[in-house]
């Protein structure tokens, strides 16, 4: 009858534990702080190295919409001799352009990566991910061979770092 019975539960839910304490039910964020002792300064630390560790991927994840934003050319028209609204197309291939200042400022005007260097913006796009792929190749296996906790303080001053 024993037998039967763990059979019957396995093959309902395999993966599931009977609960020591049957009445026990799950517990929210309040109730689980309550029961280690309450918020201190170890979940204060944790929540700084956190958030450190999280700085390049706010980074990576605020920069994208901004890096590939567009100018507003403006043409000079000799016959009237006067700066028109244009498209990068006429402006690159005219020549004789400026940028409209009340637009945004992006990498594609502070570097100037307009008129056939479209590579070059999506090359810097594709860098980014680029690295958090080596990054995600490279650090597990170091975090294995020398623990997490030491993994991440040899690279906690570096996080900062890599968010400028």
């Amino acid at each position: 009858i024993v037998g039967q019975a763990v059979r019957k539960r396995s093959m309902a839910d395999p993966y599931s534990e009977p609960s020591q304490f049957p009445g026990d039910k799950p517990l929210n964020l309040e109730q689980s702080l309550e029961k280690v002792g309450g918020w201190g300064r170890y979940q204060l630390v944790l929540l700084v190295i956190v958030n450190i560790l999280w700085m390049p991927t706010n980074f990576l994840v605020t920069m994208l919409p901004f890096m590939e934003v567009k100018p507003k050319f403006e043409c000079f028209e000799s016959d009237t001799s006067t700066w028109e609204k244009c498209s990068e197309h006429k402006a690159c291939s005219s020549g004789h352009y400026r940028i409209d200042e009340s637009g945004v400022d992006s990498l594609i005007t502070r570097f100037d990566l307009y008129c056939n260097k479209q590579l070059i913006v999506g090359v810097m796009g594709s860098s980014l991910f680029v690295g958090a792929m080596c990054g995600l190749l490279l650090f597990p296996p170091l975090s294995d061979k020398y623990g997490r906790r030491k993994l991440v303080w040899w690279l906690l001053p570096f996080a900062p770092l890599s968010a400028f």
